[in-house]
């Protein structure tokens, strides 16, 4: 019977995780460069690491998330970090078409850059520290003050 209980309780957190408007990259402390959108729905991001390294990173999917809902999955954006050459082939980064335009959504706190996509949706970068400690203390612990970049894209 243990064994029945503890299978009901790894499938409810993997089954009721919440929804997720937006998702990080995986480093932090990065400096932005570049958001790049083409027609296709595809984002290129390129950014330099806190070791100055220059990353392109290639998102796509992930339109809306949604409420948390057992019975749907949800949507995830899809990282090439190798700036499309694995999905596409060498050069990618370098022949990416942008065609995005400017940005006339509404008001976004702690923006870095946005655009209205070809088709009118959004995408945003928003650069945030989520790992401060809570009750208005210091970080007191290395990565607590760390800036995060957040992806979002969604339509409407």
């Amino acid at each position: 019977m243990p064994r029945l209980m503890l299978l009901a309780v790894v499938a409810f957190v993997v089954v009721a995780s919440p929804a997720q408007a937006s998702e990080q990259f995986g480093d932090v402390d990065t400096t932005l460069l570049s958001l790049k959108v083409n027609a296709s729905g595809e984002a290129l991001v390129s950014y330099r690491k806190a070791d100055g390294v220059r990353r392109d990173v290639l998102v796509w999917g992930a339109v809306n998330a949604l409420a948390p809902d057992s019975q749907r999955p949800q949507v995830r954006f899809r990282f090439d970090y190798s700036g499309g050459w694995r999905t596409h082939g060498r050069g990618y980064a370098r022949a990416f078409q942008h065609r995005c335009r400017p940005y006339d959504g509404p008001p976004l706190a702690l923006l870095v850059a946005a655009c209205t996509a070809p088709d009118g949706s959004y995408w945003a970068i928003q650069r945030w520290q989520r790992l401060l400690p809570m009750r208005g203390f210091d970080p007191f612990k290395p990565g607590h003050a760390a800036h995060e970049l957040h992806l979002s894209h969604w339509s409407g």
